[in-house]
C-alpha cells in the first residue's frame, strides 16, 4: 500500500508540475517587477542587445515567434528613445542552410542592417555572450548593455552575459530559469537595476 500510494503521488505531483500556470507561479519570485524607472536611465549603455526567441517555417519563408517580435519590437523602440545601437542575437537554430534568427527578425521588422547589427552564429544563452564578447572587443567597445528579454528567460540570459563580464541592466518585457556549468551562483545576482517594461508607454506609441 505505501508503495502504491508513493508512486500515485509521485504522478500527481508530476502531472501537477507539468501545468504551465503552475510553472509560472513558482517562477514569479524570480521575474522582474520594477515599472518605475526612465530610458534616462539607459543611455549610458554601449548597445541594446535582443536575443531571438525562436522562429518556424511557412509556406514560403521563416517567421519570427511572438516572443521574438515583442522583443526585437521594444528594442526599436529603445533604440528611438536612446539612440544607442540596436543588436539582435541568434543563429540558424532550424537547420544549418536556414537562415539565422537574428536575419529572419530583423526582416519581420522591416529594419535595415544599418538599423540594426545582428549576430548570426549562436546557438544558446550562452552563446548570445560569447559572441557578442568577441564583437564588442573588435570593436573597442566597452561591455555595458541594455538586455531585452521575456521576463521568465531574463535571469538564464542576464547571468549567462554578467558571466562573460558584461554589465547588465535588463529589461523585461511581459510573457509568460536551464544552467550547464557556464555560470556561477553569483553571476545570478547583481546590485543594479532590473526592469520591467510598462505597456502603456509602448503599446500606445505612435
Amino acid at each position: 500500500r505505501f508503495g502504491r500510494g508513493c508512486m500515485v503521488l509521485g504522478m500527481l505531483l508530476l502531472s501537477f508540475s507539468s501545468v504551465p500556470g503552475i510553472g509560472l507561479f513558482i517562477s514569479m519570485p524570480f521575474l522582474e517587477t520594477n515599472t518605475n524607472w526612465s530610458v534616462e536611465e539607459l543611455k549610458d549603455a554601449d548597445a541594446i542587445v535582443v536575443p531571438t526567441g525562436g522562429y518556424f517555417p511557412d509556406e514560403i519563408r521563416f517567421v519570427s515567434a511572438e516572443h521574438s517580435i515583442r522583443r526585437g519590437d521594444y528594442g526599436v523602440w529603445l533604440q528611438q528613445q536612446t539612440g544607442l545601437p540596436l543588436i539582435f542575437t541568434g543563429g540558424r537554430t532550424y537547420h544549418p542552410q536556414a537562415p539565422a534568427e537574428s536575419e529572419v527578425l530583423r526582416h519581420i521588422l522591416n529594419l535595415s542592417p544599418e538599423k540594426v547589427w545582428t549576430e548570426t552564429k549562436s546557438m544558446n544563452s550562452y552563446e548570445h555572450a560569447v559572441y557578442l564578447e568577441q564583437d564588442f572587443s573588435k570593436r573597442g567597445w566597452d561591455k555595458k548593455i541594455v538586455l531585452v528579454s521575456s521576463a521568465m528567460h531574463m535571469m538564464r540570459l542576464s547571468a549567462s552575459f554578467r558571466a562573460r563580464g558584461f554589465e547588465v541592466i535588463p529589461v523585461s518585457v511581459h510573457d509568460h530559469a536551464m544552467v550547464r556549468g557556464r555560470i556561477s551562483v553569483s553571476d545570478l545576482f547583481h546590485s543594479g537595476p532590473s526592469y520591467l517594461a510598462a505597456p502603456s508607454s509602448w503599446l500606445g506609441r505612435d
